[in-house]
C-alpha cells in the first residue's frame, strides 16, 4: 500500500540515495590524480609457525612505528579487526618487503553515507599493483572491501599508481560507461542491472537492482543515484499511467506479499495480499494528478510523478479508503526492523500512454537482502 512503498522507497533513500551518482564513480573522481600519504604497511607473518592463518598479519604504522597483529584480540565495535599491540617486532619479519600499504583518504561520501570515515581507507597490493577499497569489517574481524559487481568478492579500483617514499600518487585509467537513453518504442527492450554489497550501522547489505523499458522513457537502475527516470526528448505529455507493483516484505516484525495496482488517471490504488498473516483486498482512492501532464527532463520532477507520490499518505491527499489504517499509515525508515536477517523487494511494471497514443513500457526490480 502507500506506507509500504513510502517505507521502501525512505528506506533504499537512507542507504544510497544520498549519492548523486554512484559510488565507484564519484570515489575514482576524488582519487583521479591526488597524492596521499602512506600512513603503514602489512607484513603476512606465521606467528605459529603452522601455516598462513587469518591472524597472522602485522600492521606497522609509518608515522608512530607501532605495530599491531590483526584478530590478536576478539573483534569489537570499538575494535572491529582486532588490533593487538605488539611490544615487540618478530626478529625475522622482513620490513623491506611489505605485502600491502594501507592509505587512509578521507573520502567525504564515506562520512555522508556511514556518519563516520573509520573505513575510508585504500589497501594497495604491490605484488600484482592493485588497490581496494575498504568498505567495513565483518562480524568475524574480516575486511569488507567494495564489491562492484555483487559476486561477494572485493573488486580491484580501476587506478594505477606512483609511489614516492611516503607518497603515493592515483591515477584512473577507465571511465564508466554512460547510462543507455531511452529507445524507440518499436525496439526491443532495454536491460540494466546493478548490484552493490556494504554496512552500515554493523548491518550488512546485498543490493539488486533491474530494470528494462521499451519506448522513450527509461529508468536507469544504478544503485546509489539519486534520481533514475530520463526522458528521450526534452518534453512528453502523459495521457495516463498504470501501474502493477509488487511487493514482498520479510523482516522480524513484518510479513507482507501483495500486489498494488494504480490508476493515475482515477486516483485509485487496489491493495490485494497478504500483510502479517492477514488477507486484504481493499481499495483507497487519492486525489489523483492532473492529466495529461507534459513531462521535461527534470529529474526530482519525474522522480516524483512515476513513483506515484500522490497516492502516499504522507505526502498525497487520501479522499477515501477501505483498507486499514497500518497500510495507508506515514511511516519512516527506521521502521523496518534489521535486528534479525530479512530482505525487502518491489517490482514496478508501468505502462504509460502518451498524448499521442504511444504506449511506453518500463519495469523496475529492486531487492535488499540484509544481515546484521
Amino acid at each position: 500500500m502507500a506506507r509500504l512503498l513510502t517505507l521502501f522507497v525512505l528506506f533504499w533513500a537512507l542507504l544510497f540515495a544520498q549519492t548523486p551518482s554512484e559510488y565507484p564513480d564519484r570515489l575514482l573522481r576524488f582519487l583521479d590524480g591526488k597524492s596521499f600519504q602512506i600512513n603503514g604497511d602489512f607484513y603476512q607473518y606465521d606467528f605459529e609457525r603452522d601455516g598462513f592463518q587469518r591472524n597472522d598479519w602485522i600492521y606497522i604504522d609509518r608515522g608512530s612505528q607501532k605495530a599491531f597483529r590483526l584478530l590478536g584480540r576478539e573483534p569489537s565495535a570499538a575494535n572491529p579487526f582486532g588490533w593487538e599491540p605488539l611490544a615487540s617486532l618478530p626478529a625475522d619479519l622482513d620490513r623491506t618487503r611489505p605485502t600491502g600499504h594501507f592509505i587512509f583518504i578521507d573520502f567525504p561520501l564515506d562520512s555522508q553515507l556511514f556518519q563516520n570515515n573509520a573505513f575510508s581507507w585504500l589497501y594497495v597490493y604491490p605484488a600484482k599493483e592493485m588497490v581496494f577499497k575498504l568498505m567495513g569489517a565483518s562480524a568475524e574481524g574480516n575486511f569488507v572491501y567494495l564489491d562492484t559487481n555483487g559476486d561477494q568478492r572485493p573488486d580491484p579500483l580501476p587506478l594505477s599508481y606512483q609511489i614516492d617514499g611516503d607518497t603515493i600518487l592515483f591515477k584512473a585509467h577507465v571511465q564508466t560507461e554512460a547510462f543507455m537513453p531511452p529507445t524507440r518504442p518499436d525496439l526491443p527492450p532495454t536491460p540494466c542491472e546493478d548490484r552493490l554489497t556494504t554496512q552500515r550501522q554493523g548491518v550488512s547489505y546485498s543490493v539488486l537492482s533491474r530494470s528494462s523499458y521499451q519506448g522513450e522513457i527509461a529508468y536507469d537502475c544504478s544503485i546509489a543515484k539519486r534520481y533514475h527516470w530520463v526522458l528521450a526528448r526534452p518534453s512528453l505529455t502523459i495521457a495516463n499511467v498504470q501501474l502493477v507493483r509488487k511487493i514482498r516484505i520479510h523482516t522480524a516484525s513484518e510479513e507482507v506479499d501483495a500486489t498494488i495496482t494504480y490508476d493515475y488517471r482515477t486516483g485509485e490504488e487496489h491493495f490485494q495480499g497478504s500483510y502479517n498473516g492477514n488477507g486484504y483486498d481493499c481499495t483507497s482512492f487519492y486525489k489523483a494528478p492532473p492529466l495529461p501532464v507534459e513531462l521535461s527532463n527534470n529529474p526530482a520532477r519525474l522522480e516524483e510523478f512515476f513513483n506515484a507520490q500522490w497516492a502516499n499518505n504522507c505526502t498525497g491527499q487520501l479522499l477515501s479508503t477501505t483498507c486499514p489504517a497500518q497500510l495507508v499509515e506515514c511511516r519512516s525508515a527506521n521502521a523496518i526492523d534489521t535486528s534479525r536477517p530479512g530482505s525487502i523487494s518491489i517490482q514496478n511494471n508501468y505502462r504509460i500512454e502518451d498524448i499521442e497514443g504511444r504506449i511506453h513500457r518500463v519495469e523496475t526490480k529492486q531487492r535488499i537482502d540484509f544481515r546484521p
